[in-house]
């Protein structure tokens, strides 16, 4: 009977509660005369897929894998890599429904692979907080077949310490974020992400790390939705690592509906549900009217003609109201 002899080298960060998790295993399993190895350069989670059915968390975590094949010593003119059946990660998600396995190519190469799904019931997507340990598992000609955990977890933190992710309404459909950190060193920027549905997620912001060992405040004004969003922060150093925060809900903009007092109005114009400075005024033939700020809540009208005008607020999301001037 041959001998044949496996050996996987696994790398992997995956985000776990603004940590990284780096893992390192081998496998070895003997079927014939020869050596074969594997060697995962790099395995690293691209993104982490979220989707809420009902009270059941839905979670699909994307990889992506430089993978290089190495034959050591005269192998067998049968051998090529195509022979080994199975190379395949698993995710065991602690509190997940189990575990969730991802396809590697037995060939080499670079490329993506999905996870298979995996649930959290009766939990929120915003409130998942993943603690992912992985198995490798390989097979193949002969009755080959070995499985087991990739060797010790070990956390990888950032150089940063992030103190402190929330938000606060600002405006009629404004927020401000804003993130506190402490003990910043050799970190490079920061992303400012966002999302509708936990799934696909964009750019809003970059800002440029300060690498200072004070507590640092950064800041960043968001157009709030009329429908829920999700907000989370990329955190990148000067090596490239990666760390994600949490995530952070922004419920759907609940305003007051834009009202107007006292109408028909000599002077003074109170605003009901949105800020003065955020009102415009437009004439009865589609002119906009400029007229002073008088407080957060009231604009100074007596300097327009008799009429009748229409209010809207420049943020949207609200129908024109009419008032007259007297």
């Amino acid at each position: 009977m041959q001998n044949l002899k496996f050996t996987l080298l696994l790398f992997l960060g995956l985000f776990v509660s603004g940590e990284s998790l780096m893992a390192q295993c081998s496998f070895s399993a003997n079927s014939g005369g020869f050596d074969y190895a594997v060697n995962i350069n790099d395995l690293s989670v691209d993104n982490v897929i979220y989707t809420q059915a009902g009270s059941t968390c839905n979670v699909n975590i994307v990889v992506g894998y430089d993978i290089s094949i190495i034959t050591n010593g005269v192998q067998p003119s049968w051998w090529s890599p195509q022979d080994m059946d199975v190379l395949q990660g698993n995710f065991n998600c602690v509190g997940g429904s189990g575990a969730s396995f991802f396809n590697l190519p037995n060939i080499g190469g670079q490329g993506t692979a999905t996870s298979a799904t995996f649930s959290y019931a009766n939990t929120q997507c915003s409130n998942v907080v993943l603690d992912c340990p992985i198995t490798l598992q390989i097979g193949g000609p002969g009755g080959l077949s070995d499985n087991g955990p990739c060797g010790n977890l070990i956390n990888v933190v950032l150089p940063v310490e992030l103190t402190e992710f929330v938000y606060k309404e600002t405006g009629a459909n404004q927020i401000e974020v804003r993130w506190e950190t402490e003990q910043e060193e050799n970190m490079d920027y920061y992303i400012l992400e966002g999302s509708t549905d936990l799934n696909s997620w964009q750019e809003i912001s970059q800002h440029k790390a300060q690498n200072s060992e004070r507590v640092t405040t950064y800041y960043q004004d968001v157009h709030r939705l009329s429908q829920k969003q999700y907000l989370r922060l990329k955190m990148i150093d000067v090596e490239g690592k990666i760390q994600y925060s949490k995530v952070i809900t922004v419920s759907k903009s609940n305003q007051a509906s834009l009202a107007l007092h006292p109408n028909p109005v000599l002077n003074e114009l109170q605003i009901i549900g949105a800020n003065a400075s955020d009102i415009k005024i437009i004439n009865s033939v589609g002119l906009l009217m400029v007229v002073p700020v008088l407080t957060k809540s009231s604009l100074n009208v007596s300097g327009l003609p008799t009429g009748l005008y229409f209010v809207r607020s420049i943020n949207g999301g609200q129908q024109a109201i009419q008032f007259f001037k007297k």
